[in-house]
């Protein structure tokens, strides 16, 4: 679980950069003239205060839609052979004569053959397309963790930025 943590985190500092650009402008402008908002500090801090509201809930939503996108894959992983490949047939003109085979790239690019038996072909047909599926789950987690990320690294940035006016 360890490693999901430090991927969570990690996604969380990618996600700050996704408000970094609207938090930006105010703590810049906030830094170089503090006096203006005295005057208007109940009103800002209500603000801040459902900007901050706002960002919980949403932290809260992409971790729960990351812990959940995990257990999805976990669970791909553990419904059988998962295979990232297609299939081609030859259909001679007697029916009964079809061949089949698995085809696939290798780490070069190149492309590679098997064939096999038309009995074995549902659970190859299964096994593409469990690799489909994980490939969307892991796509989705992949943008989750970048949002989290984007954000962390907004609201680090913004921490910093108050941290040195208020020094």
């Amino acid at each position: 679980m360890k490693p999901d943590l430090k991927r969570i985190e990690a996604a969380m500092e990618e996600a700050a950069c996704h408000y970094s650009s609207s938090i930006k402008p105010i703590v810049d402008e906030f830094v170089a003239a503090p006096d203006r908002y005295q005057f208007t500090a109940f009103v800002n801090s209500a603000l801040a205060k459902d900007l901050l509201t706002d960002l919980q809930v949403r932290v809260r939503e992409w971790t729960a839609g990351l812990e959940e996108l995990v257990q999805q894959i976990q669970a791909a992983y553990h419904e059988g052979p998962i295979i990232d490949g297609w299939l081609e047939s030859s259909q001679p003109n007697d029916p009964a004569q079809s061949s089949y085979r698995l085809c696939g790239l290798d780490e070069d690019g190149q492309i590679w053959y098997r064939d096999y038996p038309a009995e074995q072909i549902p659970d190859i047909s299964l096994a593409i397309a469990r690799y489909q599926r994980l490939r969307t789950l892991l796509n989705r987690k992949q943008h989750l963790e970048a949002q989290l990320s984007r954000l962390t690294q907004a609201l680090v940035e913004a921490h910093e930025k108050i941290a040195e006016a208020t020094q």
